[in-house]
């Protein structure tokens, strides 16, 4: 057979960091080498080369992973590369190439690409390319031990996939799933179309009014443009009318007004030099009382520097006596003194000379006691020296038994701090055990807190749900508020619509509204009400009603305030048009009411409604009126008639008592329908109104609800935020405690390892001190040598007295240091009596130049008094005569106010005068101006209807001159009287167009849009259909496909798993399961399998090994009856003895006749069936390294 796998080659795929080349000449090729070293990263590099994209499978996380990553010794690859080499000569791929490259490439930044012969493809490309060939998604293609292992623990479901791709029905399922989802697409388009075309009809219907809306608005407005011409020609030159006449009045007024202004100016002129003067006489007086202030001030500040200097002199005064007694007592203090100091210097020089005395006695006492001492320093010198020796010996004697102590201290501190070691660990086991305990209902209290904030998210999850559904509620009731209200505006539309044609007398003659349009522009005196308005008829009734009255049904219902002499106005107005009057002032009963009923009638007034004040009228109109329910009856209720009685059919048919018969009847009987659809609307619109109101209350107090829950709703986030830190804390805790436990789990061990080194410590210290006793015992034998030697310089030295000597001494130099002091304290006291001598003699000095200064500021204040007191006189003389210049002064101003005042009162009339004309006078230019905007919006009105317009002015109007565009310019007719109706008409018109409401000017355009797009849509639902009906046709085929290759491999595959489970465990049984007959697409597979000489037991209870060994079997099987062009089996064997090993590869050999093996094994007796085989190492780059072997090759030197 020729091998379909030729070669594979690696570059930077994982651990193959240099190019790398496998060839597969045989059936079967081993692969070796110490864990590690990256065998099974061949498996790898060929699933990944053959499009695997789940990167679990490749034992990776990203593309990165792909990629040899690099060491210490080498750098990373910025790409792997994987190509696998097949055989295509027998033409099993479909493709035209008799040798197949397929590679695959990967980058760091994560992009890959696919090759087929160095040429890019699509990942799908090389996917449809294997499809047909037994490599697609085959799941036991590459085998390793996680696929071995789960072919046992897989669900049944799962397992079924195994049997799917050996019978080859992958690729049926793939093209039913796409049929299905082609399916689904049709289906959904067809609902889209459906919904377009729902969508569409309705529309179609609203453009279909739309376009006949548009026809009625064209029509009715060019008779209103028609109308609107003769309007606005009318109504423009009546404002040009209005124009001319008040410009004129403005001329006129504005020069009557000029002539008053004259008036006030040559006033004002008087008043300004009455005001010039007046102002010059104010400033001459301003001047003098400036000058006589100034003076004032000036006084005033003279007198008041007059009464500072009198208070400054009797302050001078104070201050001369006291400095006087000053000096005095400094006089007498300085005499003292001096005569102190003289004392002081005697006392002095008696003090030196006892000093001097002392002195010379001292030192010669010094001398003698220097010489004993020098004598007595030689023996101390030589104790001196036998004593440090000696204390040399006892600080080591010392010091020896002090390291001794300090060993019986350190022996006892060790025991102690073993003891205590002991205890502490003792203590840190039970504290350990107390804080495994704690941690263990911390972890509980965690779970708890968990649990709590779970039921309180649920809960809030309710109470949100709840909300939801209490806002949807809320929308709903909006919606149903907006529809109410939305019918509300429609019933006021409509009655809005009924009531403007009420107002404006549709379908009532032309008499009757010049005659009402009379009485509504007051024209004609007194009240008037439509009859029509002031009855209601019951349903069916209309037209006999209207029959009866006749023309009187558009009568006017006058009141009873109403005389002869406006009924004749009225008559006189009316001319050739007709109506009828009906004054409630004249109406009588011609005569009394017939007392005969009519069997089979009932009076008409039965049927009509009025209010009291007009009962009177309803009995004059329907008096003996009767109505006939049953025409049949008619010949006998004529017999019966008297002649002033009347019977009318509900058709209108009206039979008179004296023979006479009316037929057919007016059109008023609309205006009843009419009457009674304003109530009906009225009821509506109440109800409406009403209906609204409520669902409003509904609605606000839903919200206050729904805020009550989101208020809870809050509250309820608020709390699990708590517990969310509370849980956080006990986490943090809990974090603790686990720390703590790993704490004294250490510390124990540490003091558990410090009480065996104590241990060793203590037997160090007891030998230390036993050496230490027998080195103290020399020192000690030496030390009372010494002292011997020492006792006897004692001795000698006691001879040598320095006692006496030694007393005289110091009692000299002690009456030394009392003369000396004595001397010092005399010498102190005479400098400080110098001192205070020298600053009593500075301060008499200083008294006596503050006498002197005192005096000089004394004589210069009174000299300065003098002169302000003459001052003060001049001042005074100065102040007389200002005041007699300004009396006569203020006499003149007085005069010249009064005249000014007379002035100001007669400019005050002329003023008001001026204000009234100016008044007037901006009344007309105001008329003016709105006569001007009212031509400006008049434009404005007739460009909006008319857009161009030439307009004729007055010959003293200045415009804009007529556009030479003939045609496209519209001229304004030139009017001076209109009919009374006209702007009637126009208004009905206008009111025609606002009832048809807004036009869609395209509707006909995109109604026949519409209606193309309808039918073509329509003619593609058939074609959806029938799409349908053969897809769902497609799928049934391919599911009866399934069904039968399924059954068919199914039943093939058990025969062969249940003989090679025999010849692997050397007997038993096994057998695979069917789990749901009937639903054979998507049932699972079970394996129910007896081992040799044992009971049938489930899977999961089978050893490492039984599980290899049958999983390995139905793989086997699989491949025996679905053969792949090539298997890689990786480690497969890693669970087997050496007797399963056997048995496996003599089924290997079996198989691959037809399917081609590379094994990666450890196992020698697996690789003895290879004839060729790689060994792969791990270099000390992390490198993959490869050495290759061919079996038939080897010769026997190179095995000896």
């Amino acid at each position: 057979m020729v091998q379909k796998l030729e070669g594979l080659e690696l570059h930077g795929y994982k651990t193959f960091a240099s190019k790398t080349s496998f060839v597969f000449p045989d059936k079967i090729t081993a692969v070796v080498g110490p864990n590690g070293s990256g065998k099974s990263n061949i498996a790898d590099s060929i699933r990944w080369v053959l499009g695997e994209q789940a990167y679990s499978l490749l034992r990776g996380k990203k593309t990165e992973d792909m990629i040899y990553s690099g060491s210490a010794q080498r750098a990373k690859m910025g790409m792997a590369s994987a190509t696998i080499r097949f055989n295509n000569d027998d033409g099993w791929l479909p493709i035209d190439y008799e040798q197949v490259n397929i590679t695959r490439r990967a980058y760091r930044s994560g992009e890959n690409e696919y090759l087929i012969n160095e040429k890019k493809v699509r990942l799908r490309d090389i996917q449809e390319l294997l499809a047909n060939s037994g490599l697609a998604e085959r799941t036991y293609t590459i085998i390793g031990q996680g696929l071995v292992d789960s072919a046992l623990s897989l669900k049944p479901q799962d397992r079924r996939l195994f049997f799917e791709e050996a019978a080859g029905i992958r690729l049926y399922r793939a093209r039913r799933e796409e049929a299905i989802r082609k399916l689904d697409k049709t289906v959904d388009n067809m609902a889209r179309v459906r919904d377009i075309l729902h969508e569409i009809r309705p529309r179609m219907q609203r453009l279909e009014k739309q376009v006949e809306k548009s026809k009625e608005y064209n029509r009715i407005n060019a008779d209103l443009h028609l109308l609107l011409q003769d309007w606005y020609g009318y109504r423009w030159n009546e404002l040009q009318r209005d124009y001319r006449e008040s410009l004129e009045a403005k001329i006129k007024k504005e020069a009557e007004l000029n002539v008053i202004r004259t008036n006030v100016s040559a006033g004002d002129e008087e008043m300004a030099e009455n005001r010039k003067l007046l102002q010059e006489k104010r400033d001459v007086l301003t001047a003098l009382n400036n000058e006589l202030s100034s003076v004032q001030r000036e006084k005033e500040a003279i007198n008041r520097e007059l009464a500072i200097i009198e208070e400054r002199f009797k302050g001078y005064e104070e201050q001369r006596d006291s400095l006087r007694s000053s000096l005095a007592y400094a006089e007498e203090e300085l005499k003292n003194r001096v005569e102190q100091k003289a004392e002081l210097e005697k006392q002095h020089g008696e003090h030196g000379l006892n000093l001097k005395k002392i002195q010379s006695e001292l030192l010669e006492l010094e001398n003698s006691l220097n010489q004993k001492k020098t004598d007595l320093k030689e023996i101390q010198d030589r104790i001196d020296e036998l004593q440090q020796n000696k204390l040399t010996l006892d600080r080591t004697v010392v010091g020896n038994q002090a390291k001794i102590t300090d060993l019986d201290i350190r022996m006892e501190i060790l025991i102690k701090r073993r003891t205590e070691l002991e205890t502490s660990v003792k203590d840190q086991e039970e504290k350990f055990q107390e804080i495994t305990n704690n941690l263990s209902t911390m972890q509980n209290l965690f779970e708890e807190k968990q649990a709590e904030i779970q039921d309180e998210t649920n809960s809030l999850l309710e109470l949100s749900t709840q909300k939801e559904k209490a806002d949807a509620e809320i929308r709903d009731l909006d919606g149903r508020l907006q529809k109410s209200r939305n019918d509300t505006v429609a019933k006021e539309t409509q009655r809005g619509v009924l009531l403007a044609a009420k107002k404006n007398l549709e379908g009532f003659k032309t008499g009757t509204k010049k005659i009402l349009n009379s009485f509504q522009q007051k024209k004609l005196p007194g009240s008037f009400e439509l009859l029509l308005s002031c009855l209601r008829v019951e349903n069916g009734y209309e037209k006999a009603v209207s029959a009866i009255l006749g023309d009187a049904a558009e009568g006017l219902v006058l009141d009873s305030a109403i005389d002869l002499q406006n009924i004749l106005s009225i008559i006189k107005d009316a001319g050739e048009s007709h109506s009828i009057l009906i004054p409630k002032a004249l109406l009588k009963e011609n005569r009394q009411a017939s007392t005969k009923m009519l069997a089979g009638c009932r009076p008409l007034s039965d049927f009509i409604q009025t209010i009291k004040e007009y009962q009177a009228v309803m009995d004059v109109l329907f008096l003996d009126t009767y109505v006939l329910e049953d025409p049949n009856e008619l010949e006998q209720v004529l017999q019966k008639m008297e002649p002033t009685q009347r019977v009318v059919l509900k058709n209108g048919g009206i039979f008179y008592g004296n023979g006479i018969i009316s037929v057919g009847g007016t059109n008023s009987e609309f205006i009843f329908k009419r009457e009674k659809e304003i109530d009906a609307l009225n009821e509506a619109i109440l109800s409406l109104q009403k209906r609204t109101e409520e669902l409003g209350k509904d609605i606000q107090k839903r919200q206050a609800g729904a805020q009550d829950m989101q208020q809870k709703i809050d509250t309820k986030r608020q709390v699990i935020a708590e517990m969310q830190k509370e849980l956080t804390v006990i986490q943090s805790d809990l974090k603790e405690a686990q720390a703590k436990q790993t704490d004294a789990s250490q510390n124990i061990r540490l003091n558990k390892e410090l009480v065996n080194k104590l241990v060793v410590d203590i037997q160090e210290a007891i030998a230390n001190k036993e050496q230490l006793k027998q080195t103290l015992k020399d020192f000690q034998s030496r030390t009372e040598t010494i002292q011997l030697e020492i006792n006897e310089q004692r001795k000698l030295a006691e001879t040598i007295s320095l006692e006496d000597l030694n007393q005289d001494y110091y009692q000299k130099k002690t009456e030394y240091a009392v003369i000396q002091e004595s001397y010092e304290s005399s010498n102190n006291r005479l400098q400080d009596s110098i001192k205070l001598i020298n600053g009593l003699e500075a301060q008499c000095v200083e008294f006596r130049e503050r006498l002197n200064n005192l005096e000089n500021q004394h004589s210069n204040l009174m000299e300065k008094y003098e002169q302000s007191s003459e001052r003060s006189e001049e001042l005074n003389g100065q102040i007389m005569r200002l005041t007699e210049k300004t009396t006569p002064i203020d006499a003149e101003i007085t005069t010249i106010n009064v005249a000014i005042e007379q002035k100001q009162n007669s400019l005050e009339d002329l003023r008001k005068n001026q204000s009234i004309v100016e008044r007037h006078f901006i009344q007309l230019e105001m008329r003016v101006e709105k006569i001007t905007s009212q031509m400006d919006v008049l434009k404005e009105r007739i460009s909006d209807d008319f857009g161009l317009v030439s307009y004729d002015y007055e010959p003293d109007m200045i415009g804009p001159k007529p556009l030479p565009i003939d045609g496209l310019v519209a001229n304004l007719p030139k009017i001076t009287e209109i009919s009374p109706d006209l702007e009637d008409q126009i208004k009905s018109l206008k009111s025609a167009i606002r009832r048809i409401g807004a036009v869609n000017p395209e509707a006909e355009k995109e109604y026949n849009e519409d209606k193309e797009r309808y039918e073509f849509l329509t003619s593609q639902i058939a074609d959806l259909e029938q799409a349908e009906k053969d897809l769902r046709k497609v799928v049934v085929e391919l599911e009866e496909i399934i069904k039968e290759k399924f059954k068919e491999t199914f039943k093939a595959v058990n025969e062969e798993f249940s003989e090679i489970f025999k010849q692997l465990f050397g007997g038993g049984s096994a057998k695979l399961i069917i789990e749901d007959e009937e639903n054979i697409t998507e049932t699972g597979i079970e394996i129910e399998a007896t081992l040799p000489g044992k009971r049938r037991q489930e899977l999961a209870l089978l050893s490492g090994g039984e599980r290899s060994l049958t999983a390995i079997a139905l793989i086997f099987s699989l491949l025996k009856i679905s053969p792949t062009p090539f298997c890689v089996l990786d480690e497969v064997d890693a669970m087997l003895d050496e007797s399963n090993v056997v048995r496996l590869g003599q089924l290997m050999k079996e198989l691959s006749d037809r399917t081609q093996f590379i094994v990666i094994t450890h196992n020698r007796n697996t690789v003895q069936l290879a004839s060729v085989i790689y060994g792969v190492t791990m270099g000390r780059d992390s490198a993959s390294q490869l050495i290759s072997l061919k079996l038939e090759e080897v010769t026997d030197d190179l095995v000896e």
